[in-house]
């Protein structure tokens, strides 16, 4: 047994492991680059880069997670089990270590990190951002004076066929259809007395992902089921639309919603003055800041966002991205980044920079010799 262990560790660990998986990446990331200007950037990274498997047909390939998994341990196996230990390598244990916390950084970032934008009007405040990419159908408890109760579903439950039954009320959610990008078409005649809201008028119909993901609008039917007549039905929901589509459940009014998925902060954000200057003769802007106040619990402190000077607050970092401008006034748009794998380049990286230094260093005296 101890043999067959030792055999599988060794085939596990091989350089030749590590070898070929950093070829595969390589052309992951030749045609992964080459593609974006046919699927766009976000598509081009979810498909050869954020997933598993690349599937063509029957064929199944490693994708970038896989392949990094794989690189990952190969370099734990080889480091714990196939390293020669001795003082003369310890250079080369130190940057191994190194390469295996960064890979640990870049899992830590992957699954746990999230980035999106918040917008703020001049006075007002937020305690939210909202994700580029991901969605969820947002349930929203009205009932309540001076807030609102959410139940939001993500949008890995969101796909045709979907049951949901577990919710705030009594009642079940079919996803009947779900379209990544699509299009309100107005129907001929009217609907029956099953079609709810913006069913009655109105019908979905599949479009083509636009290789710019913020054009794409997503788009759903479902339909309730459980409740009274005037409530069961089939709905139909676009992307962030207005008005949103009610009913009330044993006296308490609920609003859905189908938007992008919001992060909770574990503060408040207040925008006190938002500043623009342009340049001369245009109306090009030159530079924006934005002042706010940040209320952290019973503590509040001031703080500024502008270009190239982004705020960190709790593993948080806000970004001046844009402004919007209208008839209400100016808003700031942050861009906001949780990464928990932030520093782990940084330390990743000193290490190996120490490990070659040391291993250089030792090295140093025996290429002297050889010269003399």
């Amino acid at each position: 047994m101890s043999l067959r262990k030792n055999s599988l560790i060794k085939k596990i660990s091989s350089p030749a492991v590590f070898f070929y998986a950093c070829v595969w990446l390589i052309v992951l990331l030749v045609i992964g680059t080459v593609i974006q200007k046919d699927i766009g950037l976000y598509r081009a990274q979810e498909t050869y880069f954020s997933a598993w498997f690349l599937s063509y047909k029957f064929i199944f390939l490693p994708a970038g997670r896989t392949t990094l998994l794989i690189v990952f341990v190969n370099l734990v196996c080889q480091f714990l089990f196939m390293s020669v230990w001795s003082k003369r390598k310890i250079g080369l244990h130190i940057t191994h270590f190194g390469a295996i916390l960064l890979l640990c950084g870049g899992f830590l970032t992957a699954y746990f990190s999230s980035e999106g934008s918040m917008m703020i009007k001049e006075g007002d405040k937020s305690s939210t951002f909202r994700d580029y990419h991901k969605l969820q159908l947002s349930l929203v408890d009205e009932s309540q004076p001076n807030r609102d109760l959410v139940t939001a579903i993500n949008d890995v439950l969101l796909f045709k066929g979907s049951l949901i039954d577990k919710l705030s009320f009594e009642g079940s959610i079919k996803i009947k259809e779900f379209y990544r990008n699509c299009d309100p078409i107005r129907k001929k005649g009217v609907g029956g007395d099953d079609l709810k809201g913006l069913s009655k008028n109105f019908s979905l119909i599949p479009l083509p992902l636009d290789k710019e993901d913020e054009r794409n609008r997503a788009g759903m039917v479902l339909e309730l089921s459980g409740m009274h007549e005037e409530v069961n039905g089939i709905y139909t929901l676009l992307e962030e639309m207005e008005p949103h589509q009610h009913f009330s459940v044993n006296g308490k009014q609920w609003r859905m919603e189908l938007e992008h998925k919001r992060y909770k902060l574990p503060f408040e954000v207040e925008l006190t003055d938002f500043e623009k200057k342009v340049y001369p003769g245009t109306t090009m802007a030159k530079s924006y800041k934005s002042d706010v106040i940040v209320h952290d619990g019973g503590a509040s402190r001031k703080g500024i966002v502008e270009m190239n000077a982004p705020m960190r607050l709790h593993g948080y970092t806000f970004f001046q991205s844009s402004f919007t401008q209208g008839p209400d006034g100016e808003a700031t748009v942050f861009s906001v980044v949780k990464n928990f794998g932030r520093m782990y380049p940084y330390i990743a990286s000193i290490i190996i920079c120490i490990g070659l230094m040391i291993h250089c260093f030792l090295l140093l005296p025996s290429l002297i010799s050889k010269e003399q």
